[in-house]
């Protein structure tokens, strides 16, 4: 589920003594995870670099915590 994915990645980075490597590989692993759940399987993209808005799959499903928080 993205929601529980972004709330560990928010914990983290509340941290005190947190490790920047650490950080940048838990929020470059969160882009990875939400990238899988928005863009079309086939779409020949680096989340990193490009421009995804094209690739975007609108009838994505992002879990049922993450429909019925956003509009809270």
């Amino acid at each position: 589920p993205i929601l529980q994915e972004v709330q560990k990645v928010l914990k983290v980075f509340q941290g005190d003594n947190t490790d920047p490597t650490k950080l940048l590989g838990d929020l470059t692993r969160l882009i990875e995870i939400f990238g899988r759940k928005v863009l079309l399987p086939t779409a020949p993209v680096d989340l990193m670099t490009d421009d995804i808005s094209s690739y975007v799959d609108k009838r994505a499903y992002l879990g049922y915590d993450f429909e019925n928080t956003q509009w809270d």
